[in-house]
């Protein structure tokens, strides 16, 4: 989230002082960090950043303010199960709607993209571009300009969603053209939402559960929050032997350690929080299974063993399919 540079800056200069002036020379670095976060606050403290393309203006990073905070659960399950009750639900649901939302890319943020989208077709204004969402300031003076990075990327948590986003961001040893070089150098929340198939979209060239290829240390040196929240619907488990990879709730307790023992020595100095579906002999059924982390700054959340709505795809868009085996003995095909 960048602020407009003064002209001829760079972050290694040392800035002037500035104290002649009221604000610098009267006011605490506390009193002007207040200040600068009601600033933000007033964009929004957790912002999307996604990669948005239409018919009539170039690709370019996004920005759109969060409308959910993290949930280590899923908000779309738990609504889903009140519509289909759990006594003896259907295996399929018609509903476009709710399609909408468990088809989402953007998963466990489906009611941010229903905003866009819905702002969208109200004003038909597109969303803000990325370097242009915190330009207001015109930063006028370096030390200023210092001030507010600091305070900003402190203050924010920047969201993630949907293959083509994680993979221009992440996926490169470059930020994107029109990404600053300081963003990923000052990024210290991030937050990121994988669909169950992120293996298959340029992002991983190995296991997809090792991480590495986040490349924390190097892309994100200064974050000192990150959340991951990833989508494993449970057919995944019963199609393994077509995967060229072992899914996530198909790893054993020994597989699952190694993979966020690794993770969590990748950045030992930031708080990991992971929500994903487990195997079944992984307890407890749904709740904090922190002993597979390994480290005190890695926790992982377990939903259950598998996600259990998966929007099909059918002849009707509006078919949802239920993983009715997660309720009782009876099974679906796929």
């Amino acid at each position: 989230m960048p602020l407009k540079q003064p002209t001829g800056f760079s972050e290694d200069s040392i800035p002037h002082g500035q104290y002649q002036s009221p604000i610098f020379g009267s006011l605490p670095r506390e009193l002007r960090d207040s200040i600068y976060l009601e600033v933000w606050r007033s964009f929004g403290l957790s912002l999307h950043l996604f990669w948005h393309s239409d018919d009539f203006r170039n690709s370019k990073f996004c920005s759109w303010p969060c409308e959910a905070e993290f949930h280590v659960g899923d908000k779309r399950e738990q609504e889903l199960e009140a519509i289909c009750g759990n006594d003896d639900p259907p295996q399929f649901l018609h509903d476009r709607l709710w399609n909408g939302r468990i088809g989402s890319h953007w998963l466990n943020h489906w009611q941010c993209e229903e905003k866009i989208l819905q702002a969208r077709e109200d004003s038909g204004f597109p969303p803000t571009k990325m370097e242009d969402t915190f330009d207001k300031s015109h930063c006028p003076c370096r030390k200023l300009y210092l001030e507010c990075i600091q305070s900003l990327y402190k203050s924010t948590t920047f969201v993630l969603t949907g293959p083509t986003s994680l993979r221009t961001l992440l996926g490169r040893t470059t930020a994107a053209p029109d990404v600053p070089a300081s963003f990923l150098k000052h990024i210290c929340k991030l937050e990121i939402s994988l669909p169950y198939d992120f293996y298959s979209h340029g992002l991983v060239a190995d296991s997809p559960y090792d991480f590495r290829w986040l490349r924390l240390g190097d892309l994100v040196p200064n974050c000192r929050q990150l959340r991951i929240w990833i989508a494993a619907p449970q057919h995944l488990g019963t199609h393994a032997d077509n995967l060229s990879y072992v899914p996530i709730i198909q790893m054993d307790h020994e597989s699952l350690q190694h993979v966020f023992y690794k993770l969590g020595e990748m950045k030992p100095d930031c708080s990991i929080t992971i929500s994903t579906p487990l195997g079944e002999s992984i307890g407890p059924e749904s709740g904090f299974v922190d002993s597979i982390a390994q480290h005190r700054h890695v926790h992982i959340w377990k939903r259950h063993s598998g996600d259990k709505f998966y929007a099909k795809p059918s002849p009707f868009d509006d078919l949802i399919e239920i993983q009715t085996d997660r309720y009782g003995p009876k099974l679906l095909l796929f």
